[in-house]
């Protein structure tokens, strides 16, 4: 159960990736007071998606103890 949990954040961390993209070339295009705008909204998304990876990579490491304990 925890690696299809696992698998699914993967998942939803590229579709955030991609998200984040196309926030980014969104950005590019609109003018200043929209850029900046922008700007602060894909800080903010990277620093979350930053917190959620350092969250599955600790559960990567429980998954595979638990793996290596069963064996």
């Amino acid at each position: 159960m925890n690696a299809v949990f696992v698998a699914r954040m993967q998942l939803q961390l590229k579709i955030w990736d991609a998200d984040i993209d196309a926030l980014a070339a969104e950005s590019a295009q609109a003018g200043a007071a929209a850029h900046a705008a922008y700007q602060e909204r894909i800080r903010d998304l990277r620093a979350s998606r930053a917190a959620v990876r350092r969250t599955l990579q600790r559960m990567q490491k429980a998954l595979q103890r638990d793996v290596s304990r069963k064996a």
